[in-house]
């Protein structure tokens, strides 16, 4: 009898494991795959993302690159260049590196030459610049000012999504 329990609880680890399968399709309709989340049920933020509750936002930063490239990566991992919309967003910015870092956000005016947008299309409603200029892409500038600078330089962006919590 132990033999055959034994023999039993075997068999149901072997089917357990090698049994499951990767096919993620409905078994009853078989038409419509489930999406799998990029979000960990429990989690407000996807893995890696640093999470800010009271702005109900999820950041993560890019390698330094130009703005486009930056707002590309941001959206390859599911969010845009951050939208700031005033002082605990912008702290929320600052406060993802220990010194001065110049930041890529979302602001900018590439396709209106008079009008600043976000990425995102949240709306433009906190500026603090630093000095405006002629160029048509935004940075944060020593942790609390907006700066507008050439988007070919290399800078850090920070990308941003809505958290799930």
């Amino acid at each position: 009898m132990f033999k055959f329990v034994i023999s039993l609880v075997f068999l149901f680890a072997v089917v357990g494991v090698f049994g499951q399968s990767d096919d993620y399709s409905d078994p009853i309709n078989n038409e419509n795959e489930i999406p799998i989340p990029h979000k960990f049920s429990g989690f407000p933020c996807p893995r890696e993302w640093t999470y800010f509750p009271l702005q109900g936002i999820c950041l993560f930063a890019t390698p330094e690159l130009p703005w486009d490239a930056a707002e590309a990566f941001c959206v390859k991992y599911g969010g845009h260049l951050m939208s700031i919309h005033g002082k605990p967003s912008l702290k929320a910015a600052s406060g993802m590196f220990l010194d001065n870092t110049n930041i890529w956000i979302g602001l900018n005016k590439i396709n209106d030459e008079n009008v600043w947008k976000n990425t995102n299309n949240a709306t433009v409603n906190y500026l603090t610049w630093n000095h405006l200029s002629s160029f048509k892409c935004g940075r944060v500038f020593n942790s609390e000012l907006f700066q507008n600078v050439d988007c070919d330089e290399p800078h850090v962006g920070l990308c941003q999504t809505y958290s799930s919590a």
